[in-house]
């Protein structure tokens, strides 16, 4: 099988920006794709992998022709792969990319996707295909792939066929294979755990440990609650009373605090301590307990750490124009989603720790319940992301919330701020 080793890319996505949530799942589903060892056995000339691929960004950088760093990454992308919707037709950032590619004679080269209206529509207002793919002669017209038609998995399969040159119903029919083969590997394994969870009984623990236990973790969590508030009040201000920023900017600069930080430390470290010990665990999740704890630990060292590059990179937007009227907006989203999903994540956290115990004295007017409350109503933003679902599902819900965070970062890193705040750096 003839392959092509040459280009840095193995595609290139081009879309609306519109249209940019399906291109990034497409992207991180291309470049996540394990091809398995009995795959690359039969057809030896396939590559270890799909990566990288080359999101286009066009829509988002301003007016003109293709710039100079686009045709290079077009003639360095191996294929074109085209998000084709109403919206893209309309666009004229997607018709010079096809039309860069179709007149360097690599029709055979791009790849439809069509995830909205026809192709050929007689409606203009359901035309998916851009100019430069309609004007293809009807010998090299390309059919596309209907994402509607097949689904979403089905369609970024055929997708991958394509790219590597393999027969398309062999190549799903062959995934279908693999997807069932791994379902069920999957079902004995949770059926080996529900029989081991049957069969072990949880270890007995200390109460008084327990509460320890209680009040640190929340402690903590009160703690990177604030933390959170804080950035969290910064960016609204950006967003909502821009001229009042820089005030912000000095609240939030001196909240920063050693001893706090310290403190936080301590009693988190406190807390996996004691989980570790294995002496506080009414229920058969302890290893997870064990893991959350270890990230809890280090949230709030990680957040303070990655909140003030932020606010570095926000103070710089805010007070560069050009900076602020390319990117400033979509900065400021991007960062707002981030803060929903890091409530989300600290809350699940707490929630796995703590939600075990929430029984008994803690389900009372005790004093000790009376505090537990006062605490929680300290920070009542975050407190609005727990959730009544015990400590197991919430551990699945953490997972989620971790992969939409980290998809957050790749369009973050994307959107072109970090670029422009580099820049200014580098010219201090």
């Amino acid at each position: 099988m003839e392959t092509e080793t040459s280009f840095k890319y193995y595609a290139f996505i081009s879309y609306s920006h519109k249209d940019q949530e399906i291109a990034h799942k497409l992207q991180k589903h291309l470049e996540k794709y394990h091809l398995s060892s009995s795959l690359k056995k039969s057809n030896p000339g396939l590559p270890k992998k799909l990566s990288p691929i080359f999101i286009d960004t066009s829509d988002l950088i301003g007016k003109g022709t293709l710039k100079s760093a686009l045709q290079e990454n077009l003639d360095n992308s191996n294929y074109l792969i085209v998000i084709c919707s109403p919206n893209s037709a309309k666009s004229p950032y997607v018709n010079d990319e096809v039309e860069y590619f179709v007149k360097a004679g690599r029709v055979e080269h791009i790849i439809p996707l069509i995830i909205d209206g026809a192709p050929h529509s007689n409606d203009p207002e359901l035309e998916c295909f851009p100019p430069a793919l309609l004007a293809l002669p009807r010998e090299n017209e390309l059919l596309g792939i209907d994402l509607k038609k097949y689904g979403s998995h089905e369609a970024f399969i055929r997708v991958i066929a394509t790219l590597l040159r393999l027969d398309i119903n062999y190549f799903v029919s062959r995934d279908a294979r693999e997807r069932k083969r791994k379902l069920f590997l999957f079902v004995s394994m949770l059926m080996a755990l529900l029989i081991a969870s049957i069969i072990m009984r949880p270890k007995p623990y200390d109460e008084v440990l327990a509460d320890k236990v209680m009040e640190s973790s929340l402690s903590g969590y009160v703690r990177v609650g604030r933390q959170w508030k804080n950035f969290r009040d910064l960016v609204y201000c950006a967003a909502n009373n821009p001229e009042n920023f820089n005030q912000q900017l000095k609240i939030y600069k001196d909240h920063f605090s050693t001893e706090e930080a310290a403190r936080t430390k301590e009693l988190l470290q406190y807390l996996y301590d004691m989980m570790k010990s294995g002496s506080v665990m009414p229920w058969s999740g302890k290893p997870i307990a064990q893991r959350v704890c270890a990230e809890l630990i280090a949230l709030y060292g990680n957040r303070e750490i990655q909140y003030k590059f932020f606010a570095s990179v926000l103070e710089f937007t805010m007070n560069d124009l050009e900076t602020r009227r390319d990117y400033g907006s979509q900065y400021i989203g991007l960062l707002m989603e981030i803060l929903e999903l890091d409530a989300n994540i600290a809350s699940t956290l707490f929630q796995i720790v703590c939600v075990p115990h929430l029984t008994g004295k803690y389900a009372d007017n005790s004093a000790t319940a009376q505090k537990f409350a006062a605490l929680l109503s300290s920070v009542p933003e975050q407190n609005e992301h727990l959730h009544s679902e015990n400590a197991k599902n919430a551990d699945e819900h953490l997972v989620l919330f971790k992969e939409e965070r980290g998809d957050c970062l790749m369009r973050l890193n994307s959107c072109g701020v970090f670029n422009a705040y580099s820049s200014q750096i580098r010219g201090k």
